[in-house]
Order: structure tokens, then sequence, then C-alpha cells
């Protein structure tokens, strides 16, 4: 049974693109499901029903299949990051799930607030929301350098994680709103960012120096389409909302069709699920 319903599966992998992202184990046990139905079914014809119940059983694994195929791509992240360690994702670097920042409100060449880089913190959540999910790296350059918080603590009154936390949870909320932020998990790790010594004893003195804090945003995928407010800045009144999602290594706004399409895709109802490609 399980070999006929791996076989089943099979070709209604071949036939249907769409199903392909479901596991084989999952396809194998809806196959083997469709064909103890299409037995059943065929029995009732007085005639051999051998062809006709593998003809029916391919064509319900393949509705079962589509259906898989629409629950998964509906609920379930794609994405595996969230368990990974911090340090392995620093080590693996940036991708279409994993993003470094070197800071969420400094701008490090003029060394003040900078209400951009704010803006590019909120953008790449939105982005990772209205995809398959990742994970924020805050105090990482974009070569997987570590450089910490100081730079963005030293704009806070209180210098600490605590205040820190706020401060994104603040952010997450009033651009993304509270429904959206609820899928957002802010935590911090100690990382060392030491280089090699010249001996075991000035290596280890520079190990113990070299641990910088980074902060990590996990992201979970959005169950709906979550639009970023802009944050205020001096001189502009209230702008739009914006569609931000992941493309490659980086994130980018929609235009109002991609945003069709793509909400099509994404959240479109059960039928589109099924047949929108």
């Amino acid at each position: 049974v399980i070999l006929v319903g791996f076989a089943i599966a099979a070709v209604a992998k071949l036939l249907v693109p769409q199903v392909r992202p479901v596991s084989w184990s999952t396809s194998a046990l809806l196959a083997a499901v469709a064909g103890a139905i299409s037995i059943t079914i065929a029995n009732q014809f007085d005639r051999d029903p051998t062809w006709l119940a593998v003809l029916f059983a391919l064509a319900l694994t393949i509705l079962f299949l589509l259906a898989a195929a629409a629950v998964r791509g509906r609920v379930l992240p794609a994405v595996t990051v969230h368990g990974t360690p911090t340090e392995e994702l620093l080590r693996l670097g940036e991708s279409g799930v994993v993003e470094f920042k070197s800071t969420s409100r400094r701008n490090l060449h003029t060394m003040e607030r900078d209400p951009k880089i704010e803006a590019a913190i909120a953008k790449t959540v939105c982005g990772f929301l209205n995809g398959r999910g990742g994970t924020l790296f805050i105090g990482v350059d974009d070569e997987g350098t570590v450089l910490g918080l100081d730079a963005d603590m030293e704009l806070m009154k209180r210098r600490d994680t605590d205040a820190y936390a706020l401060f994104l949870r603040d952010l997450f909320t009033s651009t993304l709103g509270v429904p959206a932020s609820s899928g957002v998990r802010v935590t911090f790790h100690p990382v060392d960012n030491a280089t090699d010594g010249s001996g075991p004893d000035e290596q280890a003195e520079v190990e113990a120096e070299g641990e910088a804090m980074v902060c990590r945003v996990d992201v979970t995928p959005s169950p709906a389409p979550v639009f970023l407010t802009p944050p205020k800045q001096k001189g502009q009144g209230a702008q739009d909302p914006e569609f931000w999602v992941r493309s490659g290594n980086g994130t980018r706004r929609l235009r109002i069709d991609e945003l069709l399409d793509y909400h099509q895709r994404r959240w479109g109802g059960l039928r589109s699920r099924l047949f929108g490609g």
C-alpha cells in the first residue's frame, strides 16, 4: 500500500507542479487514503474495477495534494531559521530569510538619530511578515561583522536591553499595527566578535573582552496582509501605507498591480490557492 501510495503521489507531482512542495510522506499517505476510497467506490461496479480505481485514485490524490499545498502555503512557515542558533545564522550570512542591520536608529555616518534607519528596520520586518518569515539581526553589518548595540544604546535614556526591546516594540506597533507585531519576537544574544591574538594568554584576554550584544528579531509569517505606515519625519505629512515583501536577499515595495497579484497568490481563497498557479 505504501509503495502504491508513493507511485501515485509521484505521478501526481509530475502532472501538477503546484503540489510538489508537499512532503513525500504526506503525499504517500494522502494517496493511500485516496486509493482506499477509490477501491471502495470502484467495487460498486460489476466489471473489473482495477483501472477505474487507479484513475479515480490519481484524480482524488491530486485534489488532496492541492488542498494540502494550499493549507501549507497559508498557515505554515517555510523557514526553519527560528530554531537555528544565533552563531550559526551569523556564520551563514544574509539570505532570503536572514537580514543583517548595523543599527536600528543611529546613522553611523552622521552619528545622529535617523528616522530612515528606523523605517528600514520596520520595512524588513514587514517583508518577513508578508513572506515566509525570517530573522533580522541588529548590531551586525552586511559582511557579518558583529558591531553590537552600543551605538543605538547611546541614544536611549536607559541603556539596557529592556529599553531597547521597548523601543522596537513601539516601532513595530506604530508602523505595522498591534496584530502584526504579535508575530514578532525580540531577544538578545551575546556574540564573540574577537579576532585571533598572538598567543593563548592574549587570545583568552581578547575573547573575554570581545563579546558584543546583538538583537535578534524572529518573525513568523502573517495570516493576513501587513501594510507599513512609515514613521513621521519633520516637514512631511501623513504618508500612504506601503506593502513590502522579501525579494532575494532584500526587501522591496510592491506596486498596486504587483500587490493585487501577490495577495491573490499568498492569501487568496481556497479556489485561488488551488488553481492560481
